[in-house]
């Protein structure tokens, strides 16, 4: 039995092969008739034959060497299709009564190029509009198939665009229902080109897309649609939808796509090149969940909108100029951000919002961090932290403070370019503006450039737009100080700091300790070298840095009390400039041993020891307190516990600063006075004249008339011109030089009439005669033994040598 049924379908089969042979003109006239009924084209056919395994038990006819040419089209005269083989199912039947029926069509090995121009192109003529002549092959296709297959599609209008496929599979099922069809197809093609804009690119360049899916076409309105079907595009899963209105030229489209699991650079390598370098500018780890809309339902054929969203949490996030570890946000990306503007990089953004990670140990939030046109970015973002402050030391920008300790805590509006470091750019270049504060509290900090600590540091720094304000408590070794300081230009690129608004500052202290503020005044260290600053933090360090470093500044400093070592000043109110290197101090005021002292000066902090000078007036001071202050200024001859009187003083004075006090050596000035009430009490060489020329008088306290003097002073040797002293003991004239390192080398010249008066008539005023003429000249100087020498001098030889002696 199974014998003679296999014998029977052998023989069936012979007579269809022989039928199609004999029959093969008359077929191919048909199918080629009815194929050019249907289109305006030319076909060509080399030869058919019959392939009977494919389709069993239906029919199926091979169609080889398959050629299809538009009619309509001169130039370029390229084929609609092309195919080694077509392959026609039929039914046996209907082939036998001479009337074709197609249900199946199959092509292989072979290439499909379509065409729109202004008026459709060959995408719009293909089909004609009136089909039912007569002698075609009746179709009543259910399934379509393409193998080995490529799909070109040209459009010329309103721009170029191309779209070109590889097809490896495709495989169609279509039933008919109501008012459309359904298609169930089994795809897997490589995206060859996709590109609506040439200048921008294709977007899924070389990417594979695959999967089994239904569709539904309306014949009517020609849309075709899909929802939540399932993608396979670069071997990720996608969740797809979308619809297209396939009888409009330009052809408009939307598609949705959404992964639940996908690596973010795999979804940007799916876009176009100039979209994918923006987003490849940020790096994630993790896979992330993806939702894409591509929309080109515009008028006109403009280029689509793409609105990306991608969300992820825990993840690790390299931004530009940054890298998180730990962050969560869900970010937008669209090419349309503005309605109506053109599609580009100018009028493309990013949004992200939710942002939360860490940054160099620095948890960081952000509500919304947005990036507007890409290209020229701009980057606005609202940001929260609280951080240890030593986590700033290594930042980039930050080469000048060195944290121990302190916490910050900041909330800021940035808005600024996102490339490179935006203060040092061009005036073209995307100004920055900060608002929001910046709150400090327990810092223990090192100034690096000149080496200044401050502990205790307690601010808040509130910024402005491109200024800031800022007001602080800190310590300084001994001093303890509050600081109001206001900036502008801070953060503007087409100023440069040292050309910025001066920084404005106010010191307010009840003590200040002056040694606790030398290093600044001495020559800048170079700080060490830094990373240009890249994102907003390290922007904004560098920023405050550098001003600090270069701005000029305007302060000025009011304390209870000022100390250098001994010296105790009161009431202090000055002013002081720097600039360049150099500290002004236009004026400064403050009491001072019962009286009153003013003064200006300047100090140069360049070269190894920074050089001042100064200018002071003083008022009524108590000489005995100042001898005291300073510590008897490095001599022995002549101590505070020796003096008593009130001191007038103009004093002109420059010199060199080491450590924390002046080099004696490089001090040179003039100083003339004024002493009222003066009184010498119990002072050595007075005894020792006493001793030796008067002997019937008490010089252990001396009262003096008004004393009046002129002194120069060369390093450390002063030198005091001729002055007369006038005082209950004697007149006398002196003059010589003191050194802080040999001692006195003086010569004291003392009339004769000192020696006929006695001691109680020795007038303190009244005194106008010029007391030069015979008398006692005595040379005081230091001996080998370190005691005060006097020596008989009558023709003053000591002080003509001492005025011939090299640095005397």
């Amino acid at each position: 039995m199974a014998v003679a049924l296999l014998a029977l379908i052998l023989a069936g089969c012979l007579v269809l092969w022989t039928y199609v042979q004999t029959h093969q003109g008359p077929l191919l006239r048909q199918i080629k008739a009815g194929m050019e009924s249907r289109i305006n084209a030319s076909v060509q056919i080399r030869g058919m034959g019959l392939a009977l395994c494919r389709s069993f038990p239906w029919l199926a006819l091979r169609l080889d060497g398959v050629r299809v040419r538009d009619s309509l089209i001169r130039e370029p005269h390229e084929d609609l299709l092309t195919a080694e083989s077509i392959f026609l199912q039929a039914r046996i039947s209907r082939l036998v009564l001479g009337r074709l029926q197609v249900s199946g069509v199959y092509l292989e090995n072979g290439r499909i190029a379509l065409q729109s121009d202004s008026t459709g192109g060959n995408m719009a003529r293909i089909f004609r509009a009136d089909s039912s002549a007569a002698g075609g092959p009746r179709l009543d296709v259910r399934h379509i198939g393409l193998n080995h297959m490529d799909l070109s599609i040209w459009k010329t209008y309103p721009h170029s665009e191309h779209f070109a496929f590889r097809v490896d599979r495709i495989d169609a099922e279509v039933r008919q229902n109501e008012n459309a069809l359904d298609l169930a197809l089994d795809l897997a093609l490589e995206v060859r080109d996709m590109t609506f804009s040439m200048p921008k690119g294709s977007f899924l360049e070389q990417k594979k897309i695959s999967g089994r899916i239904r569709v539904s076409y309306n014949p009517r309105s020609e849309v075709l649609q899909f929802n939540h079907i399932l993608l396979n595009i670069d071997q990720y899963p996608f969740s797809c939808s979308g619809k297209f209105f396939i009888r409009e030229v330009p052809l408009p489209f939307w598609m949705d796509l959404h992964a639940d699991r996908i690596l973010f650079a795999r979804a940007a390598a799916m876009t176009t090149p100039n979209i994918r370098k923006k987003l490849l500018a940020y790096a994630l780890d993790k896979p992330v969940i993806l939702d894409c809309r591509i929309d080109a339902t515009a008028a006109g054929g403009a280029t689509p909108r793409i609105n990306l969203r991608i969300r992820t949490a825990n993840n690790r996030v390299e931004l530009p100029g940054a890298l998180f570890s730990a962050c969560s946000f869900t970010g937008y990306f669209s090419n349309a951000w503005h309605r109506g503007a053109p599609r580009d990089d100018p009028h493309s953004g990013l949004i992200f919002t939710g942002f939360s990670g860490i940054w160099q140990n620095i948890a960081v939030k952000a509500d919304t961090i947005t990036i507007m046109d890409l290209s020229q970015p701009v980057l606005h973002a609202h940001l929260t932290s609280r951080f240890a402050l030593p986590r700033v030391n290594d930042l980039a920008g930050n080469n000048s403070l060195r944290f121990s300790s302190g916490v910050a805590a900041l909330d800021l509006r940035y808005r600024g370019a996102l490339n490179g470091d935006p203060s040092r750019g061009s005036p073209d270049s995307p100004g920055i503006s900060v608002d929001g504060t910046l709150r400090v509290d327990s810092a223990n900090l090192v100034y690096l450039p000149r080496q200044f600590p401050l502990s205790g540091l307690k601010a808040r720094i509130q910024f402005a737009g491109q200024d800031l304000h800022a007001s602080l408590q800190a310590r300084s070794e001994n001093s303890r100080f509050q600081l109001e300081v206001s900036l502008g230009n801070l953060l503007n690129p087409s100023v440069p700091a040292h050309q910025a608004g001066a920084m404005q500052a106010v010191l307010v202290a009840a003590a200040l300790n002056l040694p606790d503020f030398a290093s600044l005044f001495r020559k800048v260290s170079a700080p060490p070298p830094s990373a240009p600053p890249k994102n907003p933090l390290e922007i904004i360090i560098a920023a405050l840095t550098r001003s600090w470093a270069m701005a000029s500044k305007q302060v000025s400093i009011k304390a209870q009390n000022l100390k250098y070592e001994e010296f105790i000043a009161s009431r202090l109110n000055s002013d002081w400039h720097f600039d360049a290197g150099v500290w002004t101090l236009p004026q400064a005021d403050f009491g001072f041993a019962d009286g009153s002292v003013h003064l200006d000066g300047r100090l140069e902090s360049k070269g190894q020891y920074p050089g001042f000078s100064l200018r002071a007036t003083m008022d009524q001071m108590d000489i005995r307190k100042l001898f005291s202050a300073f510590q008897n200024f490095g001599q022995e001859a002549l101590l505070d516990k020796n003096l008593n009187g009130q001191l007038h003083a103009k004093l002109q004075l420059r010199g060199q600063i080491g450590g924390k006090a002046a080099f004696p050596d490089s001090l040179q000035g003039k100083l003339d006075f004024f002493l009222q009430q003066g009184e010498l009490i119990d002072f050595e060489p007075l005894q020792r004249v006493s001793a030796t020329a008067f002997k019937n008088k008490d010089l252990s306290d001396v009262r003096f008339a008004d004393l009046r003097g002129s002194w120069e002073i060369h390093g450390s040797r002063i030198v005091i011109h001729p002055m007369k002293v006038t005082s209950t003991a004697m007149t006398l004239i002196l003059e010589g030089n003191y050194d802080l390192h040999r001692g006195p080398d003086l010569s004291i010249h003392i009339p004769l009439n000192n020696f006929t008066r006695p001691q109680q008539t020795m007038p303190l005023s009244g005194r106008r005669s010029n007391p030069e003429g015979l008398g006692l000249r005595l040379h005081a100087n230091r001996g080998a033994d370190g005691k005060l020498n006097l020596q008989w001098d009558p023709f003053r030889v000591s002080l003509r040598k001492s005025r011939r002696t090299p640095g005397a």
